[in-house]
Parts: C-alpha cells; sequence; structure tokens
C-alpha cells in the first residue's frame, strides 16, 4: 500500500485501477482514527466530475505520480454514494466494507466504546487525513 507520505502529495493526481483504466483524480485521504493509516481514498468522478467515489487504499501502489489501486473501476462506480465530508461513520465505513468484500484482506477490529467492547466485526473509525497532519484525533474538514 502507498505509505502515507507518499499520499501526502497525491492529491489531484490521477487513480488507476488494477486494469490500468483511469478512474479519476483523487481527492481525500481518509485515515483511521485511532492508528493514522490510510484506509481510503475519494475518487472524482463522472462526466464533469461531480461525483466522489469511495474506494480502498489497501493494495494500493504508487507508480509514475498515478496511484494504482487493487479494485476495478466498475467496483469504484458502484460504491456506496457516501458524503465526502471529512468523517465517515460507522454505518457508511460499514457499507464500504461490504461493498468491497473479498478485495480486502484486512480483518475486523475490535474497537472500545465507554466500558465494554463492540462486537468483533467493527470496522475502525475513519477521518480525512491533512497533509502534515500528525495522527491524533478526528479531523473537521472546512
Amino acid at each position: 500500500m502507498a505509505t502515507t507520505q507518499e499520499l501526502q502529495n497525491m492529491e489531484g493526481q490521477t487513480a488507476v485501477d488494477v486494469n490500468g483504466a483511469k478512474l479519476g483524480k483523487i481527492g481525500q485521504i481518509y485515515v483511521d482514527d485511532q492508528t493514522g493509516q490510510p484506509l481510503w481514498v475519494t475518487i472524482t468522478t463522472g462526466m464533469f466530475g461531480t461525483k466522489q467515489n469511495f474506494a480502498p487504499l489497501y493494495g494500493s501502489q504508487s507508480q509514475g505520480g498515478d496511484l494504482h489501486l487493487a479494485v476495478t473501476k466498475d467496483m469504484v462506480t458502484d460504491a456506496p454514494g457516501i458524503e465526502a465530508d471529512g468523517h465517515i461513520e460507522d454505518s457508511e465505513n460499514q457499507a464500504l466494507y461490504a461493498h468491497y468484500d473479498g478485495c480486502l484482506d484486512a480483518p475486523p477490529r475490535t474497537r472500545a466504546r465507554g466500558t465494554r467492547a463492540t462486537s468483533a466485526t467493527t470496522r475502525p473509525a475513519v477521518r480525512a487525513y491533512r497533509a502534515g497532519t500528525p495522527p491524533g484525533p478526528p479531523l473537521t474538514m472546512r
């Protein structure tokens, strides 16, 4: 997977699918709230670049200024419609994992909430990443 440092400079660069088809321009990078690990990227798609689709960063590679993803163009364009508002809610995160099921080799995580842990299928809380910002509390996009 592309490193956080490589992803810092990729906004506006081209995203390419597993077969080499151009997907669109890279928008925001979304990271795990707790670890700061990059998990999702938004890709600007559509005839006039007005739609943003989420794609997993799992298995991605930075090559020649492009971000090569490990999923197909159809998977990205058929992804659930989620607003790229700076934070992915738990239900949205679950919908993305369900959509890309079979392409993500990442095991589910258990995350503590209050005094008891959630189920073993809980996925990490995710927020948008801003270049140069160290991992920490959730960010709010402005």
